[in-house]
């Protein structure tokens, strides 16, 4: 942030060029220059300017196995998700690159009742969309039997 001048100085009626030659890191940001070209005339110019936004990324994955309602995944402790069916899903926050992420479920589905877990499920997020996070459900048996014998 601030503001910024080359050391090299441009002749009168000069054409200039302003490009980003390396965009930052840690964390990942993209650039634009605006009022980056044109030609000197008679006077600095003042009027070049830089904006940069740290980037951010998607948390996704898919979901296989679901047959009950009330799924509901959470990604960093707060970013909850409902999930009705199987397929694709994405958390509706994207987060800044360099950041740790933590999918967990936080409500089980019913009727009938499943059991579901996450795998891929933590990581840092560094220069792309993280789309591996797998929730595999599993459907509770109705009635559990236990076989008794008794001596006779």
């Amino acid at each position: 942030d601030g503001s910024f001048s080359f050391a090299t100085a441009l002749a009168d009626t000069s054409s200039y060029a302003v490009t980003v030659s390396t965009q930052p890191s840690s964390p990942n940001q993209t650039c634009t220059i605006s009022n980056g070209s044109g030609s000197i005339s008679g006077a600095d110019v003042s009027n070049v300017s830089v904006a940069c936004v740290t980037n951010t990324y998607a948390i996704s994955g898919t979901a296989s196995g679901v047959s009950g309602s009330g799924l509901v995944l959470q990604n960093n402790a707060g970013d909850d998700l409902s999930i009705g069916a199987n397929g694709d899903f994405s958390f509706d926050t994207p987060l800044v690159a360099d950041t740790d992420y933590l999918v967990t479920v936080l409500g089980q589905p019913t009727n009938p009742s499943q059991v579901c877990s996450v795998s891929n499920e933590s990581g840092t997020v560094t220069d792309s969309d993280i789309n591996d996070v797998a929730v595999i459900c599993v459907t509770k048996p109705d009635k559990v039997f236990s076989d008794s014998f008794e001596d006779m």
